[in-house]
């Protein structure tokens, strides 16, 4: 009865979508949209704004339109200033345009969210800029193909991640696709929750806590996550003073690695993200912030951001003070990502997304081989470019 309600509800939802578009929509579109509903979660309205029924690929046709109008002068100026006047635009409309000629990769987003436009040539150099970035990244980890594909996966796979760094994920967890039953049990028996989530996803999308107040309810559960692309976890208890800044999410610490054959990794940056209070994760598209934390010391030194830019200081529903705190066990934290990149260190560039536990264990969530420069460089300011350029080629 619930599937049916679904598939109404999905044809319904695409329906209404061709009218507005006019479009003369044949059944293989429907069966192609279909497909990318289930596959990739994309809305009909995303379907026909982005011409989707003419693609051939899901990831150039969808994502790569998206982030272009994401980071399009018309949607950054209403993020970031959408208080600016006619004139104050024109001006540094035209100031951008110009810009980009001079910084190469620089787009809107950058322009605006790095505030350029209050800055001279020698402050602007020292940022890395989107375009920029995917250069960077292409150096670092994407240009030998046989990384690419054996090495990779092992970031960009939750369930590659947990079984490759076992010794450091310090949780328990299961692949839903082939579970059985007996399986599932003896994982959840002892949880009062699991957190779910997308083996590939990214950003906090798709990530869910389920609650796990019965056997009726554990056994709805199984039922439901059977089959699928997820991966189970049992839900990090957090160190008590990360807890008390937020403790409706796991508050994670970023941390910035780039592999050298001189010096082995060297930690480049860090932060901590922090969930706003109502979500279940610390993701800043879900809401969240994110500050600077200083390397040397574990101590948060800028205020944090939110998605738009906005500076926090005082957790909103907490009244936890975030900058001047100390992020606990971080030499700890330090030395074990250390050592985790020296188990694949020809992916040279890595995010790490790090938990500290209630008996301040150092609990890894996940890796990434692409995890961006914009959060390094947009809390306090202050550009990195001179850093990933010398560590190229050390």
């Amino acid at each position: 009865m619930e599937a049916l309600k679904k598939i109404i509800e999905i044809q319904t939802e695409f329906n209404s979508s061709a009218r507005k578009k006019k479009s003369g929509i044949k059944v293989r579109d429907y069966l192609k949209y279909l497909y990318y509903r289930l596959r990739y979660k994309v809305p009909a309205r995303d379907y026909f704004d982005y011409r989707l029924y003419e693609a051939h690929s899901i990831e150039k046709a969808y994502f790569e339109t998206n982030l272009k109008r994401v980071r399009s002068w018309s949607v950054a100026i209403k993020k970031f200033r959408p208080d600016a006047g006619k004139c104050w635009r024109i001006v540094h409309y035209l100031d951008y345009f110009f810009s980009r000629f001079v910084y190469p990769g620089l787009d809107a987003h950058d322009y605006l969210a790095y505030r350029f436009y209050e800055f001279k040539h020698n402050k602007r150099k020292t940022f890395v800029t989107e375009g920029y970035f995917h250069k960077l990244i292409e150096f670092y980890n994407f240009s030998d193909k046989k990384v690419v594909k054996n090495e990779i996966p092992l970031l960009s796979n939750k369930g590659k991640f947990n079984a490759f760094f076992s010794d450091f994920v310090k949780r328990k967890w299961i692949l839903a696709e082939h579970m059985s039953f007996e399986d599932w049990n003896n994982f959840s028996k002892d949880m009062d929750r699991v957190i779910v989530k997308p083996l590939d996803g990214s950003g906090g999308h798709g990530i869910k806590i389920y609650k796990l107040s019965g056997e009726e309810e554990r056994k709805r559960l199984y039922g439901f996550l059977r089959g699928q692309q997820l991966i189970a976890e049992e839900v990090v208890k957090q160190h008590p003073l990360l807890d008390e800044l937020n403790p409706a999410s796991v508050n994670t610490i970023r941390i910035f690695s780039v592999y050298t054959k001189r010096k082995g990794a060297v930690i480049t940056n860090s932060l901590i993200r922090i969930g706003n209070g109502t979500a279940d994760v610390d993701n800043v598209h879900s809401g969240g912030y994110v500050a600077k934390v200083d390397v040397k010391s574990g101590i948060v030194d800028s205020a944090a951001i939110d998605f738009e830019g906005k500076s926090v200081y005082v957790h909103p529903r907490s009244g936890k003070t975030i900058i001047g705190m100390r992020v606990p066990e971080w030499k700890a934290i330090i030395s074990n990502v250390k050592k985790a990149h020296r188990k694949i260190p020809n992916i040279r560039y890595i995010g790490w997304d790090i938990a500290v536990g209630a008996d301040s264990s150092i609990i890894f969530i996940e890796g990434n081989p692409g995890g961006g420069v914009a959060m390094q460089q947009h809390p306090t300011l202050e550009g990195v470019k001179a850093l990933y350029d010398r560590l190229r080629f050390e």
